[in-house]
C-alpha cells in the first residue's frame, strides 16, 4: 500500500502541474501583455512553464518509484520472519525432548555439561547460540554411564538431527536480517526521493505563484502556492 505522505505529495504536484498546463496560455498572455506595456518586448514564458511542470512530473514518478520500491521490499518481510519462526518452534522442540531424554538417561548435573543449562529460550538468537552449543558438546563427548545398562542415548544421532535444525534456524535468520538490510537501503532511497521531490516541489510552486502574481492572476497563485508546514502540499491543502 502507498504511503499517505506520497500520495499526497502526489495530489499536490498533480494540481499543480495541471494548473501549468491548462492555464499555462492564459499565464503567458497575461505577462506578455505586461511586458510589452512596461518594456515594448513581449515575454514569452511557454518554455518555462513547460520545464516546471515536466520537472515536477519527473520528480513525482521518482518518488512514487522509489515509495513502490520500498512497499515490494517490504512485503517480502512477514515470510522471512514466518520461516524464521518456524525453524526455531522446530528446533525448540527438539531441544526441549533431547534434553528431557539426557536427563532421563544420565542426569541432571550431565545434561548441563551438554549445555542443556537454564531454560530453553524461545529467542531465535539465543536458542540458535544454545543448540549450536549444544551440538558441539554432544559431539565432543563426555557423557558419564548411563544410569541404566539398559538404555542408551545416540548421542551422535541426537547432534546430527540437532544441527540440521540449527543450520535452518541460522539460514532463516541469515534471511531476516539480509532483508532488514535490504528494507533499509530501499528506506533511504525513499527517503532522498522524498527530500528531492520537496525542495523541486516548492522551487516549482513558489515559481508559478510568483508568475502567476505577476500576471495579475491572485486565485490561480493561490491554487499553486506551496505551504508552509507541510513540505510538498499547497497552501490550499493544509487543513486537509
Amino acid at each position: 500500500m502507498a504511503s499517505k505522505m506520497v500520495t499526497d505529495r502526489q495530489k499536490s504536484s498533480a494540481a499543480v502541474v495541471q494548473a501549468a498546463a491548462q492555464q499555462g496560455e492564459v499565464l503567458g498572455a497575461a505577462l506578455a501583455e505586461r511586458s510589452v506595456a512596461e518594456t515594448g518586448v513581449a515575454l514569452d514564458v511557454s518554455g518555462l512553464v513547460n520545464f516546471l511542470a515536466t520537472t515536477l512530473e519527473a520528480s513525482v514518478t521518482a518518488l512514487i518509484n522509489a515509495d513502490e520500491a520500498h512497499e515490494r521490499e517490504l512485503a517480502d518481510d512477514p515470510g522471512a520472519r514466518e520461516a524464521r519462526d518456524e525453524a526455531a518452534r522446530a528446533l525448540y522442540d527438539d531441544v526441549v525432548a533431547g534434553r528431557a531424554m539426557l536427563t532421563a538417561v544420565y542426569g541432571d548435573a550431565a545434561v548441563d555439561s551438554m549445555g542443556f543449562f537454564g531454560s530453553t529460550s524461545r529467542d531465535p538468537v539465543v536458542l540458535a547460540r544454545q543448540g549450536r552449543s549444544v551440538v558441539s558438546r554432544l559431539r565432543a563427548g563426555g557423557l558419564p554411564t548411563p544410569r541404566s545398562a539398559l538404555v542408551t542415548v545416540d548421542t551422535a544421532g541426537l547432534a546430527d538431527q540437532l544441527d540440521a535444525k540449527v543450520t535452518t534456524l541460522e539460514e532463516r535468520l541469515s534471511d531476516v536480517a539480509r532483508e532488514g538490510r535490504e528494507a533499509q537501503l530501499t528506506l533511504t532511497e525513499k527517503q532522498r526521493a522524498l527530500a528531492e521531490h520537496d525542495a523541486t516541489f516548492t522551487g516549482v510552486a513558489t515559481t508559478l505563484t510568483g508568475l502567476f502574481t505577476l500576471a495579475g492572476l491572485p486565485e490561480l497563485a493561490a491554487r499553486v502556492r506551496p505551504s508552509r508546514r507541510h513540505a510538498g502540499r499547497r497552501e490550499e491543502e493544509e487543513g486537509e
